[in-house]
């Protein structure tokens, strides 16, 4: 082998290891990023459940309203609200608006006979499911 192989093979060797090396960064920059991506959804959701979160204590620290169509409106906010927060942060308000119910549960009553459950209610609750499923949808990785 000349001198000048030796040096070629030498080169090679340094052109693959450095090939290497540039694969494991693009990983590794790649495993970054999409931890960054996810702490920002994580972020953006947050975000929006404490406004809604603060929209619903000031629904309900305003003490309510003698007016019967306006308590009406806010209890109906009120629920709205609650719904989007979600059982995560006002579990005992997402306990009393799903009557301790799960989301399946919650679903398995859509398919009930509509004489058992009137449409209000099922429209209500169905409402409701889709609010959550937006949310997760809109976050999901």
């Amino acid at each position: 082998m000349t001198w000048s192989d030796s040096i070629q093979l030498i080169l090679a060797g340094a052109a693959v290891f450095a090939a290497v090396v540039a694969l494991v960064v693009g990983v590794l920059d790649r495993r970054t990023q999409l931890e960054i991506a996810r702490r920002a959804r994580e972020q953006s959701r947050l975000g929006l459940e404490l406004e809604y979160a603060v929209r619903l204590a000031v629904n309900l620290n305003r003490g309510g309203s003698t007016d019967r169509a306006e308590s009406s409106r806010l209890s109906a906010e009120a629920l709205a609200l609650a719904t989007v927060v979600g059982p995560r942060w006002v579990p005992r308000q997402w306990h009393d608006a799903t009557n301790g119910m799960s989301e399946e549960e919650l679903a398995a009553t859509l398919d009930k006979d509509e004489a058992e459950t009137p449409d209000w209610v099922r429209y209500k609750t169905e409402t409701g499911l889709a609010i959550r499923a937006i949310i997760d949808e809109m976050y999901r990785p």
